[in-house]
């Protein structure tokens, strides 16, 4: 039986999209918390109480659904029907934007456009299934997978959905275990962000997962704007009031969050940890990426990417001082060799939003410069010139 809930209720469904191991279980949690501190009569739900119930993998949406196909089915498809390649993979993580529904036939008489009709009642299949999961007496109902599944889950949508897509060096965390992670990376998140220079997408932000941990408090404090400037501006004007109180102009945003442990941290939790312990490469990445750099065409894809794209997302090395050998700094470039990989302090916020326009009132000096509303066409010309 489907949960029951008030159907007059404000809600507002929370996507948090990107690859495996980029921080999007880190993200979730961090947001949740932060939504119930800021908001404290506006609650946030998430679907991770549920572990110990239903045991699916980090409590996922796409695995609490049987309404479009989770990664793992849509790999093992496209392997039986002609291999995985690095488009293929790259597909793989979005072809959920493929989806219409099976069968149109009981079409109502009078609809006349059917597309739109099949969205909506994929959507309310959704919301129905994974009501099941969250607690609907939230506000905000935050759903993550490692997917980019952007486009389907908006033209799906039957409650205000703000999209939160996170990035990550594609070689720092090789999320896909290829050395061609670059490529995959690459083909992959341009889809997306194509979407978002189209402006197919109304409510969004992204940020990379290096500047979330860098520069925690301030990504944090500017996603509760992207939230509370989303509202305002779909809600005919409804403005959520946080603790911060914002409205007379205190935009420090300095209340406790409690982080979630990245899942491979070690030590005890009280432990103080430089951001720089959070951003060295995995072993298993490190010889991923080297054996990328022992073949000629990779290694040349690698170049022009650390050369054209990256910086684009504010990418610079991290380099462990010569002097003493230990301590790192940041440095003003970025190598394509392997290390830890940060974001520069001025990109250490939100990359792009459908907010922009809130997000520069609250940088009001300008010292962090300004968001941008979409990609720039300089990046995705760099991007497709890659791909060709």
């Amino acid at each position: 039986m489907p949960m029951q809930y008030a159907a007059d209720k404000e809600r507002y469904v929370i996507h948090i999209h990107g690859l495996h191991h980029t921080g999007t279980g880190y993200l979730r949690q961090t947001l949740h918390d932060a939504l119930n501190k800021e908001f404290p009569s506006e609650s946030a739900s998430t679907m991770d109480g549920l572990r110990q119930q239903f045991r699916v993998p980090e409590n996922e949406g796409q695995h609490l659904q049987s309404v479009y196909p989770p990664l793992i089915e849509r790999v093992k498809a496209i392997k039986a029907a002609s291999g995985m390649g690095v488009k293929n993979a790259a597909k793989a993580l979005s072809v959920a934007d493929l989806c219409i529904l099976a069968d149109d036939g009981d079409v109502p008489a009078g609809i006349d456009d059917i597309e739109a009709y099949g969205d909506e009642q994929i959507g309310r299949m959704l919301l129905q299934q994974w009501s099941r999961y969250w607690d609907m007496s939230a506000t905000f109902l935050i759903q993550k997978t490692p997917s980019l599944d952007v486009q389907f889950l908006e033209r799906t949508k039957v409650l205000p959905t703000l999209h939160i897509l996170v990035v990550r060096h594609p070689l720092a965390s090789n999320s896909i275990g290829n050395p061609n992670a670059g490529r995959v990376w690459l083909e992959a998140y341009l889809h997306v962000l194509d979407l978002l220079a189209r402006r197919d997408i109304q409510w969004y932000a992204v940020v990379t997962y290096e500047a979330l941990v860098q520069y925690h408090d301030a990504v944090v404090e500017e996603l509760l704007e992207v939230v509370r400037s989303g509202v305002a501006r779909l809600k005919d004007g409804r403005r959520l009031n946080g603790v911060s109180n914002r409205r007379n102009g205190d935009t420090t945003g300095q209340f406790a969050r409690q982080r979630r442990r990245l899942p491979y941290h070690t030590g005890h939790a009280s432990e103080k940890r430089s951001p720089v312990s959070y951003l060295v490469p995995e072993e298993r990445s490190v010889r991923l990426w080297e054996e990328c750099l022992l073949r000629r065409q990779c290694h040349e894809m690698i170049e022009q990417l650390t050369k054209d794209v990256l910086p684009h997302f504010g990418y610079v090395s991290v380099r462990q001082s010569n002097e003493t050998g230990s301590g790192w700094y940041v440095s003003k470039s970025l190598s394509p060799f392997p290390g830890p990989v940060t974001v520069g302090k001025k990109f250490g916020r939100v990359l792009f939003t459908s907010e922009d326009a809130a997000l520069n009132r609250l940088r009001q000096s300008g010292e962090n410069g300004t968001v941008d509303y979409e990609p720039s066409p300089e990046l995705i010309s760099a991007m497709e010139a890659l791909i060709q």
